[in-house]
């Protein structure tokens, strides 16, 4: 009887630190998501482990293919992933919880050399004429495609930077943090050479964690999840947690006031 007693002490013992867990996915995009020279992380699964982490939840997180994360999804592997809707088949958006994170803009930079005074960014019609190097398949390039540009893609930003650099491409296309940590790990000592355009952005997105309701414990985890992450947005953690990938640049204002837009609607 006390071997049985102590079974089932051990059964509920391990369930409760199993319910204490969760298993969140996404694909490497540093700084965003996956190591960079500021954490380990990246911003995104920070603020995931911190709005997780206020609700009591330890987030455990797998970087694998974009396809690979999405099928770990649709089988009910995973009960979250970190990244943008649009990856997600059209069919299953609806059975989707959207929790907005983190504004992303993808920026337009150039070398300086190629042009000294400046690249006058104001429309996509700016763009006509030139190459512009993009992350294949990617919303830059799916983007530049619909409006009738002239992308060239390419499977990773640190080729697509690279081919910048060469002069293969005029310009090209990047989340404003990931292109700067792309230059400053492919080029060190060269980042001068380089400039971006900040507003108008290229594009605009919205990493999101993204809960499939199909899975059992979707509920209990969005709920969680959307109450940690309003007490981090409001007690100053998020804003402390994306100043870090910004620094020694402030965070862009607007930026900080779509966080607080979204702490409102939580």
């Amino acid at each position: 009887m006390r071997f049985l007693f102590i079974l089932l002490i051990s059964f509920f013992l391990f369930a409760s630190l199993e319910a204490e867990s969760v298993q969140v996915v996404t694909f490497p995009y540093p700084p965003l998501q996956g190591a960079s020279d500021v954490s380990e992380l990246g911003v995104d699964l920070e603020l995931v482990d911190a709005a997780f982490g206020a609700s009591g939840i330890d987030a455990e997180f797998s970087l694998v293919p974009t396809k690979r994360a999405i099928d770990m999804i649709e089988k009910g592997v995973a009960p979250v992933m970190i990244g943008l809707l649009i990856y997600f088949p059209v069919e299953i958006r609806s059975s989707l919880a959207i929790i907005p994170l983190f504004q992303i803009d993808f920026d337009i930079f150039y070398l300086k050399s190629r042009f000294p005074d400046g690249f006058a960014f104001r429309d996509i019609d700016d763009l006509r004429g030139y190459s512009v190097g993009v992350l294949l398949g990617g919303s830059t390039d799916i983007f530049g495609k619909e409006n009738g540009l002239a992308v060239d893609g390419a499977v990773t930003l640190d080729l697509v930077f690279r081919k910048l650099r060469a002069g293969r491409t005029d310009l090209c296309v990047a989340n404003d943090l990931a292109g700067m940590f792309e230059i400053r790990r492919i080029f060190p000592g060269e980042e001068d050479l380089f400039a971006y355009c900040p507003d108008p952005p290229y594009l605009t997105q919205t990493a999101s964690a993204i809960f499939d309701r199909r899975n059992p414990r979707c509920a209990e985890l969005e709920a969680a999840f959307r109450a940690g992450l309003k007490e981090i947005i409001l007690n100053g953690t998020w804003e402390a947690i994306v100043s870090r990938y910004y620094a020694p640049l402030s965070i862009p204002p607007h930026c900080l006031a779509k966080a607080r837009e979204y702490a409102a609607g939580l």
